[in-house]
Order: C-alpha cells, then structure tokens, then sequence
C-alpha cells in the first residue's frame, strides 16, 4: 500500500494507545496487519484528520545558529530588546506532530487546550513565559503606510532595494552586521518575527511588521506576547474550519 504521512502517522499512533492499554508488548507484523486493515476501512473525512498539514517556515535552526555567531554585545543588544530567553533557544527541530496534536485540541474561543479529559487554559501571560517575550504595556500598532520616508528608508536596508524583505537577506544582515545601532536592533527583531514568533508559509517578511519596530528605542515597550498570541489563536480557527 501506499504508505501516505496520513497512514504513518496513524500506525504511530494506534501503536501508542495499544501500548497505553497493554494490548501489545513488541512489534508483531499481525498487530500490523490489523492497523492496517483499520485504516482501510476509514473513509476519506477520518482519514484527513491523521494527514501532517501543518506549513510553516518556522525555524528554530536558523534562528539558533545565527544566534550562535552574535558577538557578546550583539547577544547584550537582544536582552536590552526583550529578547534574551529567545537568545538562549537550545531547540533545533520542530515537532510537527506536536504542533498539530496542540493545534487540533486547542480552542480558540475559551482559549484551552484539551487533551485526555483535561482542559489547560492558555493565554497571553502563558505565551509570555514560555516564549520569553513581555507585555510592555505599550500599543503594536500597524497600521499606515509603507510609503513614508521612514518606510522607504528601511526598505531599502533590508529589503536590498527590492519590494521583499527576504529571510535569508535579514539573516546575513544580522550576522554580517559590524555596527550594533538602531538599524541592527530593528533587524534582528524583524528577525525573531520571521523564523519564530509570526513565520509563514512564505521565505518573506511582511513589511507592514517595520511599522511597529520603527522606533528602535520603543521595541521593548510594546505588547508583544499579546500582539503574537492573538493571531495565532485566530490562525488554529481558521485552520480547523478548513480541516
């Protein structure tokens, strides 16, 4: 048969709660052969519900390994910006299958997760202190325009006069950097929103992301874990209204 990420993931887990009930002690092909035929039987709706559907360019590897090149007073500038517990990151993968199991049980109405018959609440002061980034207390404001000087300016930086801000551009900017000033610090935050706090399916940042961070001394201030939390909340409703 064709052996689709759908059915792996499947087998896997059938496995996992045979085990969880003491049904099997060790691999045996008939125990397989039984998963098997079970998942034969299952339509094509309960089918898709095992399918790793999850697309995003969030990178932990990239992240941490340009990180690991930041001189002592690049890694100082990243505390001073609320990023110091995102600069100790010591996670390389990302666990795909844990990230849908979360996002397929999680409720972005009550904001909770459920799992086995407990419901977990999650919320912006959570997100705070798992990812390391504070509410400042100050508005994330993105609304205007990219078209004002300022705007062009910063484009023009990190965009490399082109109309994309490409990751794999900021990525060395940040690196290659030599000069730790406003233009830095408001890289490497574009940075941390594009490989791990808002990343997309795209290899680009969106430029309507320099409008908050126009202000390098301000950056710190602001209500990031709110501001990123939020929209993840409405991006897990989206995507199981889709599923």
């Amino acid at each position: 048969m064709n052996k689709t990420s759908g059915f792996l993931n499947f087998l896997k887990t059938t496995k996992e709660q045979m085990k969880r009930k003491h049904l099997i002690c060790k691999e045996d092909s008939k125990i397989e052969e039984s998963i098997v035929t079970k998942w034969e039987s299952l339509d094509a709706k309960q089918k898709l519900k095992y399918e790793l559907t999850i697309a995003t360019r969030c990178a932990p590897k990239m992240f941490k390994d340009t990180i690991s090149t930041f001189s002592k007073e690049k890694k100082e500038v990243m505390g001073e910006l609320g990023f110091s517990i995102l600069a100790q990151l010591g996670c390389s993968n990302l666990n795909r299958e844990l990230c849908q199991m979360l996002v397929e049980n999680f409720d972005p109405i009550n904001m909770c997760v459920q799992i086995h018959g407990k419901t977990i609440s999650i919320g912006p002061q959570d997100f705070e202190r798992i990812m390391g980034i504070r509410d400042g207390g100050g508005i994330v404001d993105i609304i205007g325009s990219i078209d004002e000087e300022d705007m062009k300016k910063m484009m023009k930086i990190y965009a490399q006069g082109g109309n994309e801000i490409k990751i794999i551009n900021l990525q060395k900017y940040v690196k290659d950097s030599e000069k730790i000033d406003d233009t830095f610090k408001i890289g490497v935050s574009l940075f941390v929103v594009a490989t791990l706090l808002c990343p997309t399916v795209l290899d680009t940042v969106q430029p309507k992301f320099l409008l908050p961070f126009r202000d390098a001394m301000a950056i710190r201030t602001k209500n990031w874990a709110t501001f990123f939390f939020l929209p993840s909340c409405r991006r897990c409703e989206v995507f199981q209204v889709e599923r």
